[in-house]
């Protein structure tokens, strides 16, 4: 959940990647002993009968504050009748960015099947977290890991094996239903919510072998203005994540992040503003665009192929411009900068895209902070 920082290439990858799929675009527990990970970085599994124990780096720690090593913990059901487990953990002596959970191995999840994190975004000194656990296996012993991050990217981990009461334990569930099954369901589910006819909403399977609990078919269509996005889950309950999209029959403006139909080709401007304190070749980045342009396509295509489809219903065209040193550092370029400096004009493009080369992430610190 808070990864260390990737490579130009993949920032730049996912960046674009995101861009397409979610886009603004303007008028143009307690183990009262703290411990650290290990020197390895491997996270300890199921099979413990210790805590273990070492003395944390620059001061900060964690623990939880509701669970005891060995103990028990009752299961509370949600209003979906699915287990749920308040995982309460405390980090002091340095502010943590938050703080994530891991059971058995794995990462924790919600009862919708997410992955879970405390975050500390008013950068709270100590910082008291609530992580709302769905054991995944039902009843039975787990081995609960919490592992906070401060600033520095210095961890501390605190670890506790307990016993969830008050339910079976899970039996497999059924076989999943196949593609037209899933297809039929999902659109029966659209239908029922929201009144729209979508007879044959666009799936993709996702298959968790060893966390069952969150195997699913994804469902989703565009359709006047709305996104339908449906999880639905081999033991049939269901999630939506439904909101409005834009396109050009359908504007929409506002926040920070905007939806759009992912249907036709799309011109995206790359402008790269190197602060000169990467050591970045202007010809390789440059260089790295078409690559991934080529990649990012070649998914497309694929994943329509795999839905019955001739063709992508969308590819992308992108071309890159370089600008150093910035005009105004710790600030997005204007279209009249970007003009005047690469040529370029702005408005012939669909989405426009400024990705900073700089190692103090002068631009990112000041408006995403929240983020990083």
């Amino acid at each position: 959940m808070f990864p260390e920082r990737s490579p130009f290439v993949l920032r730049f990858v996912l960046l674009l990647d995101l861009i397409l799929s979610g886009c603004n675009f303007p008028a143009v527990a307690p183990a009262d002993v703290p411990v650290t990970v290990p020197p390895d970085g491997s996270t300890p599994t199921s099979g413990l009968t210790s805590i273990d124990v070492s003395t944390p780096t620059g001061g900060m720690q964690i623990r939880f504050v509701n669970l005891t090593d060995g103990g028990t913990v009752p299961a509370v059901l949600d209003a979906d009748g699915r287990p749920l487990v308040l995982v309460q953990v405390e980090v002091t002596g340095k502010v943590t960015q938050g703080v994530t959970l891991t059971a058995n191995g794995f990462p924790a999840v919600d009862a919708g099947g997410h992955d879970l994190a405390a975050a500390n975004a008013g950068g709270a000194l100590p910082f008291t977290g609530e992580i709302p656990w769905s054991p995944m296996n039902g009843g039975g012993d787990y081995t609960l890991v919490a592992l906070a991050m401060d600033n520095d990217k210095q961890f501390a981990q605190a670890t506790v094996h307990i016993t969830v009461t008050g339910i079976p334990v899970f039996t497999p569930t059924p076989p999943p239903p196949d593609l037209t099954a899933a297809q039929q369901r999902i659109s029966e589910l659209i239908q029922q919510q929201f009144g729209v006819s979508i007879p044959k909403p666009s799936v993709y399977r996702f298959d968790a072998p060893q966390q069952p609990n969150i195997s699913r078919w994804i469902g989703s269509a565009y359709y006047h203005g709305v996104r339908y996005y449906i999880d639905l889950y081999d033991d049939t309950h269901f999630a939506w994540s439904t909101s409005d999209y834009s396109d050009p029959a359908h504007l929409v403006s506002g926040g920070k992040w905007v939806l759009c139909r992912p249907n036709g080709t799309f011109r995206v401007l790359t402008v790269f503003v190197d602060y000169g304190n990467t050591g970045a070749n202007r010809d390789e980045v440059l260089a790295k665009v078409p690559v991934v342009v080529s990649w990012l396509n070649g998914l497309y295509t694929t994943s329509a192929l795999n839905q019955g489809l001739s063709t992508s219903l969308m590819r992308v065209e992108a071309d890159a411009a370089y600008v150093s040193p910035p005009p105004a550092p710790g600030e997005f370029l204007t279209a009249d900068q970007i003009r005047s400096l690469t040529g370029k004009d702005p408005s012939a493009y669909d989405f426009l895209m400024q990705i900073d080369l700089d190692a103090n992430g002068t631009l990112a610190n000041r408006y995403f902070s929240d983020y990083l």
